[in-house]
């Protein structure tokens, strides 16, 4: 579990509020917060180990991992091994969803277009359903202290969401200069959500707002090129 120094010094680099070193508490309850991760990831990965037993063995493995690291009071270490397994799950599904999606649009006509980013857009607005479901304890915790910056996190994630589903609600569906466009865009995006501080924290604090964009960005950019 990170120090309190360290929380408080995550917090002015990120967030920009200079706390005291007494003042902070974010980061807490990692057994609780391990218990809840791995209780998802536990019905996941039994509904897919039903769709593909080989392919569910290796994830069921690194899930013992995080278990035996849990034991020993490693919660950190736990909660890193369980959100990869999470993200393999949720890339497992999306990949599924998504040539499902593609297959049922007709090609090459603007209607078919149309379509298709409109299906994009619908998964778009899923991943911020999603990822402000996982934010939530953490921001309950963090308003206990600093209800400004818990609002500023919601802020940061609707920030993600806008800059795709603008140009996925507003592409014509005529024109495939705009689908490279928004292709570019996820791109972009994917870069810089993997870069952002505030996501690789929370990451390590399990709550997997980055793993819940990379999927929902994987499976829309499967969409968009179909």
């Amino acid at each position: 579990m990170p120090s309190s120094a360290a929380q408080n010094a995550w917090i002015a680099r990120v967030l920009g509020y200079e706390v005291s070193p007494q003042s902070s508490d974010i980061g807490g309850h990692l057994a609780d917060t391990y218990r809840e991760l791995r209780a998802g990831v536990v019905t996941d990965l039994a509904k897919f180990a039903q769709r593909d037993r080989a392919a569910a063995a290796p994830l069921a493995t690194k899930l013992a991992t995080a278990d035996r690291l849990a034991a020993q009071a490693q919660f950190e270490g736990a909660i890193g091994w369980a959100n990869e397994v999470a993200e393999a799950l949720a890339g497992a599904a999306g990949a599924s969803r998504s040539a499902e999606a593609a297959s049922a649009v007709p090609k090459g006509t603007v209607a078919g277009l149309r379509e298709l980013f409109e299906r994009a857009a619908s998964r778009w607005d899923q991943a911020l359903a999603a990822a402000r479901g996982h934010a939530q304890a953490f921001q309950r915790e963090l308003a206990d202290t600093h209800p400004e910056e818990a609002k500023g996190l919601a802020t940061i994630l609707e920030s993600y969401w806008h800059d795709l589903s603008e140009p996925l609600r507003t592409a014509s569906g005529d024109d495939q200069d705009t689908r490279q466009a928004v292709l570019a865009r996820i791109a972009e995006l994917r870069g810089e959500i993997e870069a952002d501080s505030l996501f690789s924290y929370l990451d390590r604090q399990g709550v997997a707002l980055s793993a819940t964009y990379r999927a929902a960005l994987d499976e829309v950019q499967t969409i968009v090129a179909a």
